[in-house]
């Protein structure tokens, strides 16, 4: 197994100017990290990339909490699995496993009820179906792991909350809650954006294929 680099980020901007972007992706949960890693591996030209998340990680609803006190304490507060149902697999998660970012799922899910019953959910269960996967030091890695398949071309800025998106001729201005421009995108033209419905349809596409 291929030892795992260190994720790295970049600086807060806060008096530095304004970056550019061919695309910036706003939240850094598993969609838009695996629209990144996505991107980022397409033969094509390159392109300049951001990710804006406003939390310390990557992660959104994958998000992992760790003890300040205890580096072997930590909880995942969000989904705590993920699970494959279409075929063939993903392109992506070879790689994830290859790299130990995930690990494969075979033991038993619970869950723990209103009056503090730990019950076992069955096979009928969504979430079972199909082959399960986890991060392997947190869910969170899920996220880190896909950050790193992106590579050098996508810069992942977190801390940062973009609040207001304005639009000027052909670039989307993305600002942050004191009105300050963080960075200018390319705005796509309707014969590039038309095949791809919606970004939600595009980041379903790209985790089913």
């Amino acid at each position: 197994m291929s030892a795992r680099p260190p994720l790295s980020t970049v600086p807060t901007p806060s008096t530095h100017p304004p970056t550019f972007s061919q695309l910036a992706i706003i939240g850094g949960g598993v969609a838009g990290c695996t629209l990144a890693a996505e991107l980022s591996q397409q033969p094509q030209e390159e392109r300049a990339i951001s990710l804006w998340e406003a939390g310390r990680g990557p992660g959104g609803r994958a998000a992992t909490r760790r003890s300040r006190k205890d580096p072997l304490l930590r909880f995942d507060h969000g989904a705590n699995l993920f699970n494959i149902t279409s075929e063939p697999l993903p392109k992506l998660l070879p790689n994830l496993l290859e790299r130990g970012w995930v690990e494969p799922w075979a033991d038993g899910v619970a869950i723990l009820n209103g009056a503090g019953e730990l019950r076992p959910r069955g096979k009928s269960d969504g979430l079972l179906w199909g082959p399960c996967f986890r991060g392997r030091e947190g869910m969170d890695h899920l996220c880190q792991g896909l950050l790193q398949l992106a590579g050098p071309g996508v810069r992942a800025q977190f801390d940062t909350l973009i609040r207001e998106i304005d639009r000027i001729g052909n670039r989307w201005l993305l600002k942050n809650s004191s009105g300050e421009l963080l960075v200018e995108a390319e705005r796509r033209s309707e014969e590039h954006t038309s095949e791809l419905q919606s970004p939600c349809n595009l980041v379903c596409r790209l985790l089913l294929e």
